[in-house]
């Protein structure tokens, strides 16, 4: 049975309190470029799942260390996104959280991940987020967002970000 043993998201106060504070905090112009946004991070992320994890750097990753090098590049992408939608940092944040926390749908997922389990790494990456590899990883993602709105022939920028395998190595540093 689909679905079974997962988590109602709208019994998870934590994810519900969440939603409520965008509801509350963002205007319908600025949900609409946030949603749009976080759909685009979307696809680039399920690309890098299907398409780069078992490329040469990604195939030696773990799969926690894949999720969170992707997470930092998701980031990256995420901040530079919200350049143009005037909100605070913890709005940008729940946006993202919500994008990765994916534990909740009753069909395949990526991640895995409830809220609190985003959480969890968002204060992992911030913990190490002065270390030189994950800045560049960062800036990389903001890079990979920069090509989108670009408009040019590379449909998927994230995958420049993987064939750099010194720095996708780099997550096993932790």
């Amino acid at each position: 049975m689909f679905g079974f043993g997962k988590r109602d998201c709208r019994k998870d106060e934590l994810f519900m309190s969440a939603s409520r504070r965008i509801d509350e905090e963002i205007t319908e112009n600025q949900k609409e470029k946030m949603l749009a946004g976080s759909n685009i991070i979307g696809m680039q992320s399920g690309l890098a799942f299907k398409l780069l994890r078992n490329i040469d750097a990604a195939s030696q990753l773990s799969d926690d260390e894949f999720k969170l090098f992707l997470i930092i590049v998701m980031q990256g992408m995420n901040d530079a996104l919200f350049e143009n939608i005037d909100v605070n940092d913890e709005i940008k944040s729940i946006s993202l959280a919500f994008l990765i926390a994916d534990g909740y749908r009753n069909f395949g997922n990526q991640f895995n991940y409830y809220f609190e389990d985003v959480l969890s790494v968002f204060e992992k990456i911030s913990n190490i987020s002065s270390e030189e590899w994950v800045q560049q990883v960062f800036l990389e993602g903001k890079k990979a967002w920069n090509i989108i709105g670009e408009n040019n022939d590379n449909m998927m920028p994230i995958g420049d970000v993987f064939q750099n395998e010194e720095l996708v190595l780099k997550v096993k540093s932790i």
